[in-house]
C-alpha cells in the first residue's frame, strides 16, 4: 500500500490543483486525478498544449517516496490564420490638381494566432505615399490602422477619379509563408468643372480705307479644372475673314493661347462706319463629344470716315459771236473722300436759263468719278456783255448722314468774240 499518493505537473504554469479521490492505494489498485487548464494565445500560436506527469506514494514504513515514470500528454491547436483590410480615403472628393487624399487601412486579425510582419501592399498608385503601420505584430482579433498620404494631378482630375486596391499580409507563426487579405478598393471622385473662355482683340485700332488688314487676337484660356481638345474659335459672323489658327487644340486646366486670324477691309466697311463681330471658344472634356462653349467676345474697329467732293465745270464751244449758240457744260464731279455718297447732285443757280443738270448716277463710290451736263443757249445780252460766266458746286451725302458734303466752288468762263459794225 502507497500512502501520500499525488501526481505532480509543474511543467504547465496556470494548471490547476491536481485533485485525486484517495490519498492511499492500496496494491494493485488505481485511481483517476484530475486538474483543468484554460488554453491562451500563446497556445494557439504554439500549435499545441503539452506537458508531463509523474505520480509518487510513500512505501509503508518510509519516508522515501516512489516515483513513476512521466507521461506526457499534447493537445494540437487548430490554428486558421485571417487577415482583412478596409481602405478609406479623405476628403470624399477633389476638384484640383495638388490636393492631398489621406489614405487609411484598416487592418484587422481576422484568424486565431498572432500575426507578425503585418504590412498594406497597394501599389496600384504611383505617387502614393510610404505606408506606415503602428505595429507590425498583430495578435489574433487585433486592429490597427496604417496610412498612407497621396498628391492628385492634372491627370487625375481628367480621368474623373482617383481608385486603387490595397491588401494586407502577416505571417503565422512557425511560417514563412504571408497569409493575405481579400483586396479593398478606395475610390475617390473628382468634381469635374469644364470652363472656357475668349477675348477677342483686333489692330490697328482704326481703319480709313478698303484693303487696309486687321490682324485679330483671340485669347483662349481653360478657365476650368480638367484639360481640355479639340479647342477652337468660332467667328463666322465676319465673311472674309481667314481661317482661324491656334497653336495647340488642347489646353490644359488653367492654360491659355492666343489664336489668330485675319480680315481685308471693304469699301462696305467704311461705309458703314466700322468692323464688328463676335467670336466663342470651344473644348471638349474628358470622356465627353459635348464640347463646353464660351460666352461671346465682341471686337469693334471704328472705321475713320473722311467724307469730301470736288467739281470741276468747263464749257464747249470755246468761245461763241452771237446770240443763239448752244454752249454744252460738263461738270466733272469726284468723291474725294472715303466713303460712297448719295444723292449726288450738281448746284448752278447762277446762270438763268441752264437747263436741268443731269448726273449718270446719284451714287459715288469713294475715289470714283462722273461727268454731269447741261446746256444754255446765248443772248444778245450775253454777246454784249462779253462773256457768259458763272460757277457751280456739287453736293452728296455721307453715310448715315442727311447733311451733304459740299464741294468748291469751279466758275467756267465762255468769252463772246465782239464783231461791232454799222451801216
Amino acid at each position: 500500500t502507497l500512502t501520500s499518493v499525488a501526481v505532480n505537473d509543474t511543467g504547465l504554469p496556470g494548471l490547476s490543483a491536481i485533485s485525486c479521490p484517495d490519498s492511499s492505494l492500496a496494491a494493485g489498485g488505481s485511481e483517476t486525478c484530475t486538474a483543468a487548464y484554460t488554453t491562451t494565445a500563446a497556445d494557439v500560436d504554439a500549435g499545441s498544449v503539452s506537458n508531463t506527469a509523474t505520480a509518487q506514494g510513500t512505501p509503508p514504513g518510509s519516508t522515501t517516496p516512489v516515483v513513476s515514470a512521466p507521461s506526457t500528454a499534447t493537445v494540437p491547436a487548430v490554428q486558421a490564420p485571417g487577415i482583412s483590410v478596409v481602405k478609406s480615403a479623405s476628403p470624399a472628393s477633389f476638384a484640383a490638381a495638388g490636393v492631398t487624399l489621406h489614405y487609411s487601412f484598416l487592418v484587422t486579425n481576422t484568424g486565431n494566432v498572432t500575426l507578425t510582419s503585418v504590412a498594406v501592399n497597394d501599389t496600384g498608385l504611383p505617387g502614393l505615399s510610404a505606408i506606415s503601420c503602428p505595429d507590425s505584430s498583430l495578435a489574433a482579433g487585433g486592429s490597427e490602422t496604417c496610412t498612407a498620404a497621396y498628391t492628385t494631378t492634372a491627370a487625375d482630375v481628367d480621368a474623373g477619379s482617383v481608385s486603387n486596391t490595397a491588401t494586407a499580409q502577416g505571417t503565422p507563426p512557425g511560417s514563412t509563408t504571408p497569409v493575405v487579405s481579400a483586396p479593398s478598393t478606395a475610390t475617390v471622385p473628382a468634381v469635374q468643372a469644364p470652363g472656357i473662355s475668349v477675348v477677342k482683340s483686333a489692330s490697328p485700332a482704326s481703319f480709313d480705307a478698303a484693303g487696309a488688314v486687321l490682324h485679330y487676337s483671340f485669347l483662349v484660356t481653360n478657365t476650368g479644372n480638367v484639360t481640355l481638345t479639340s479647342v477652337a474659335v468660332n467667328d463666322t459672323g465676319l465673311p472674309g475673314l481667314s481661317a482661324i489658327t491656334c497653336p495647340d487644340s488642347s489646353l490644359a486646366a488653367g492654360g491659355s493661347e492666343t489664336c489668330t486670324a485675319a480680315y481685308t477691309t471693304t469699301a462696305a466697311d467704311v461705309d458703314a462706319g466700322s468692323v464688328s463681330n463676335a467670336a466663342t471658344a470651344q473644348g471638349d472634356p474628358p470622356g465627353s463629344t459635348t464640347p463646353v462653349i464660351s460666352a461671346p467676345s465682341t471686337a469693334t474697329v471704328p472705321a475713320v470716315q473722311a467724307p469730301g467732293i470736288s467739281v470741276v465745270k468747263s464749257a464747249s464751244p470755246a468761245s461763241f459771236d452771237a446770240a443763239g449758240a448752244v454752249l454744252h457744260y460738263s461738270f466733272l464731279v469726284t468723291n474725294t473722300g472715303n466713303v460712297t455718297l448719295t444723292s449726288v447732285a450738281v448746284n448752278d443757280t447762277g446762270l438763268p436759263g441752264l437747263s436741268a443738270i443731269t448726273c449718270p448716277d446719284s451714287s459715288l463710290a469713294a475715289g470714283a468719278q462722273e461727268t454731269c451736263t447741261a446746256t444754255y443757249t446765248t443772248t444778245a445780252a450775253d454777246v454784249d456783255a462779253g462773256s457768259v460766266s458763272n460757277t457751280a458746286t456739287t453736293q452728296g451725302d455721307p453715310p448715315g448722314s442727311t447733311t451733304p458734303v459740299i464741294s468748291a466752288p469751279s466758275t467756267a468762263t465762255v468769252p463772246a468774240v465782239q464783231a461791232p459794225g454799222i451801216s
